[in-house]
């Protein structure tokens, strides 16, 4: 893992052994302008994450079998290190105001969220410890660090941070017809408005929040998203159209495309329907 402080004056690098559990591991602080190597700490175990804090001054990093850890970088302070969850640790994040810090299980099924005075003072008790799927891979604050959300290879929890309630699951990419190796990323806008994701067909989802004040912003708002439903309606038809004909199943082909008649004028996707049309009456011949 490699993390640039907000600022990008540091520069955070961790590597480890991976052929077992005892190999070494060693996490450095860099200056980014001139390269100069100003910290270093070395350990066993793997490593999967790292994260800065916002002010710069602590660096977070997650590794296996549950463990966290919180170092005062820049200081004398000898920092604290956890065993927080089961299994690998993959997610990790800073709230904006630095105060908390949200960790994730890869198999846990559990996203847990800190306060990082009282971590760094020795208390391992967690605020809030939340039901998560699987294979959670990456966590985000927003910016106003009122929601937090993680991503796992299927979809996207969001939740509230004050009293750790779920508020609201997203879905990207149809669901996966095999598991192709996949490393999910997410990321909140600067002004807390838009919600990105990486999905398993290398697409990205952009999910919005906008602010809406008043009853003609919201209309046009959810004109605007009917107008996206529609399309990502013909996107799944054609999708399903190109999976049916590489099982050479004509007839749920034929099904899909139906769907198809208008969409599409220009552009890539008019290229791969045209592409399934020429494909489906060669076979049908």
């Amino acid at each position: 893992s490699v993390r640039f402080s907000q600022d990008s004056r540091y520069l955070a690098t961790c590597a480890c052994g991976p052929e077992n559990a005892d190999a070494p591991h060693e996490i450095k602080v860099w200056d980014a302008a001139s390269g100069k190597v100003l910290a270093t700490k070395s350990g066993k175990g793997r490593l999967f994450n790292l994260a800065f804090s916002p002010d710069n001054r602590i660096l977070a990093w997650s590794g296996q079998e549950g463990r966290i850890a919180l170092w005062p970088w820049d200081s004398n302070q000898p920092g604290v290190e956890v065993t927080s969850h089961k299994g690998d640790v993959t997610g990790l994040a800073f709230s904006a105001d630095g105060n908390l810090l949200s960790s994730a299980g890869m198999e846990d099924r559990r996203v847990k969220i800190w306060n990082v005075t009282t971590l760094l003072a020795g208390d391992a008790k967690e605020l809030h410890t939340l039901a998560a799927p699987s294979l959670v891979c990456d966590l985000a604050f927003s910016p106003d660090h009122r929601r937090l959300a993680a991503i796992s290879r299927d979809m996207v929890k969001l939740w509230d941070v004050g009293t750790g309630h779920e508020a609201l699951t997203l879905r990207g990419a149809a669901q996966r017809y095999w598991d192709p190796s996949f490393n999910p990323r997410l990321a909140f806008s600067p002004d807390g408005t838009l919600l990105a994701g990486t999905n398993w067909d290398e697409s990205i989802s952009l999910w919005e929040a906008p602010l809406l004040n008043n009853d003609d912003q919201f209309a046009k708002f959810q004109d605007k998203r009917r107008r996206f439903a529609e399309e990502r309606s013909s996107l799944w038809h054609l999708q399903e159209a190109e999976l049916c004909l590489a099982y050479r199943n004509v007839n749920g082909a034929r099904f899909h495309l139906n769907y198809l008649t208008d969409a599409f004028p220009t552009g890539p996707l008019h290229v791969r329907k045209d592409r399934l049309i020429t494909s489906l009456q060669q076979i049908s011949k």
